[in-house]
This record gives structure tokens, sequence and C-alpha cells, in this order.
């Protein structure tokens, strides 16, 4: 499990890795998505480029890309519910 994707590239990593081993893992990558401030920028949401970017992963099952929504009037994140298909 990997909990802050960003674009993708540690998930890519680990998933073609557990492809190449032939083991039946599946990688649960996990992110909210929201735009984010970098080096003093917002970010745009970037789920539909992290999609492209691990699409042949989740379309043979190894990564399972999941997207939770944030709730902003939340201070911590001391329980989480997550749900993927």
């Amino acid at each position: 499990m990997e909990i802050g994707v960003w674009k993708g590239g540690s998930a890519a990593f680990m998933g073609v890795e557990i492809f190449n081993s032939g083991k039946k893992l599946r990688y649960d990558a996990i992110d909210c998505f929201a735009p984010t401030r970098e080096f003093g920028k917002f970010t745009e949401d970037i789920y539909e480029e992290t999609k492209a970017n691990l699409k042949p992963l989740t379309d043979l099952g190894v990564v399972n890309l999941i997207k939770f929504a944030l709730n902003p009037s939340r201070k911590s994140f001391s329980r989480l519910s997550f749900a993927s298909s």
C-alpha cells in the first residue's frame, strides 16, 4: 500500500516489480489528488494524469488506484474509510 501517490512513479515501479515476480499481489495506491502548494504555486488535480501513467498496471490488475475525498473541515485523519472497486 502506498499513501500519497503524486503522479504514480513509485506505484509504477512497485507494480512492475510485482508483475515481474509472478506473484499474485495487488498494490493499492491511495491519494486524494487535491491541489497542493508546491514550490510556492498551487498544483492542479493530477488524478487523470496519474491514472494514465498507471493504466498498463491497473489494466493488468496489479495496481489499484484509489482516489479518496478529502474533507477540508477535518483537522486530523485519525479515522479514514476507503472504498475501492
